[in-house]
């Protein structure tokens, strides 16, 4: 079912950002033919009576999970200017593990009380309720909080690629979604270093994702057989769940305060988190005697490791043109999941045959973090600003020049006053 569920995945994700971004059709109607596709194929997951039909089922929730995520991430940036995405992705993508331990829960109460069939009908039909709202949310303009204003002297037109700023130039021309093949569009995105860059750290990302959610629970068992394997998994499980809640946020956090000062912060900051991330992680795989440490561990290098997610997230977006931006969101997850995820069990499971040691394998996930950090900090050493971002952080800057300003002519002001009073009183 997975192997299903990820290759009808990426072929509809490719469909349907290409549907977004030439705008043949309202992205309201899409999102919600997708949550309602996407629900009810959970649902009738739970009525399936044998192997293909679940297989099927499971295949096809593909279809609505890729189309959501392939064209929400860009219909938030036409919401919120550059100043605001941090937070708005942070938002979103925090909301990922806290459905997912509801979902978790819901699943295991009612699994446990009335089967696995009720357990899928309960978790997928509420979304077909949800997806009753969406045709009343607002389909901004794409590109209308894209800082075109911030360029001078036309520049905008010659750094589209890295201000992700759609002109009428780009339509005319046909070097846009409108006018090119996909061929075209696809040569455009990736002449586009800061999200090349970035992609290749995301792909990292999601190779230590796939190899730690397959093995790392049998790893523990193996180590410590009177954990049990239930014990594990509900633990491994709600650190997952507190480190994708922690870790977006503290990321964040951590980018908001020093953008002003350096260019390309996300990717110097993302590139930091990655190397405690190893380290912890090392700790978690290599220790054999205290089953609390590595627990402890798995949890300080989960937490960094999810630093990375929102700000990544919102910097490939940024990036991008905006009449790009959907096409990009599909080829970065198709290719994060054919080269990061798909790769890692079975390279491990392979290295685990040949030397009798699954800790050896596992030796992968914690070097793939040191690999990642590199990459981003190649990419913050190299790759110049992008310019709307730098324009951001200049008018931060400003501001908070003008407020020092302002707070040293207060202070200046009633120095000279009580110096004044001081005068008239000896007088």
């Amino acid at each position: 079912p997975t192997t299903g569920f990820l290759a009808v995945f990426m072929l509809t994700a490719l469909l349907f950002s290409v549907l977004a971004d030439r705008e043949l059709c309202d992205r309201r109607l899409m999102l919600t033919a997708a949550v309602a596709f996407w629900s009810a194929m959970t649902a009738l997951s739970g009525t399936a009576r044998n192997f293909l039909q679940f297989f099927f089922f499971r295949s096809l929730v593909g279809v609505g999970e890729a189309t959501y995520v392939t064209i929400v991430p860009p219909m938030l940036a036409d919401f919120f200017p550059l100043k605001d995405r941090n937070w708005v992705y942070t938002v979103f993508w925090v909301c990922a593990p806290v459905g997912g331990a509801l979902g978790f829960t819901v699943g295991a109460l009612l699994g446990t009380a009335h089967g696995w069939r009720a357990a899928l009908m309960a978790i997928g039909l509420p979304g077909l309720l949800v997806a009753c709202f969406i045709p009343c949310v607002n389909d901004p303009a794409r590109g209308v909080n894209d800082p075109a204003a911030l360029e001078r002297d036309g520049s905008c037109r010659s750094s589209s690629a890295t201000l992700g700023v759609l002109h009428e130039h780009d339509r005319c021309t046909g070097s846009g979604a409108e006018g090119g093949g996909l061929l075209k569009c696809v040569g455009e995105i990736l002449s586009v270093p800061h999200w090349v860059c970035a992609l290749c750290g995301v792909i990292g990302c999601n190779f230590m994702v796939g190899g730690f959610t397959d093995w790392f629970d049998t790893l523990i068992v193996r180590t410590f057989p009177h954990e049990g394997i239930k014990k594990v998994g509900v633990t491994l499980g709600a650190i997952s769940v507190v480190g994708g809640i922690m870790g977006p946020i503290v990321g964040t956090l951590v980018v908001e305060r020093v953008h002003i000062r350096y260019d390309n912060a996300t990717l110097l900051v993302s590139s930091l988190f990655m190397i405690p991330s190893a380290g912890f992680l090392c700790v978690a795989i290599n220790m054999t005697s205290i089953e609390q440490t590595v627990y402890l561990t798995f949890f300080l290098g989960w937490t960094c490791f999810f630093a990375h997610t929102a700000v990544v997230a919102a910097f490939m977006v940024n990036c991008i043109p905006v009449h790009l931006r959907a096409l990009s969101m599909a080829l970065s997850l198709g290719l994060s999941h054919m080269l990061g995820d798909c790769l890692s069990p079975p390279m491990i499971g392979a290295i685990s045959d040949h030397t009798g040691s699954l800790r050896a394998g596992m030796q992968l996930l914690w070097i793939m973090a040191l690999v990642v950090s590199c990459i981003w900090m190649a990419g913050w050493l190299m790759l110049p600003p992008l310019p709307g971002l730098e324009a951001v952080a200049s008018k931060t800057c400003a501001c908070e020049g003008e407020a020092d300003a302002l707070g040293h002519a207060g202070n200046t002001y009633s120095s000279v006053g009580h110096t004044a009073k001081s005068e008239s009183i000896q007088l």
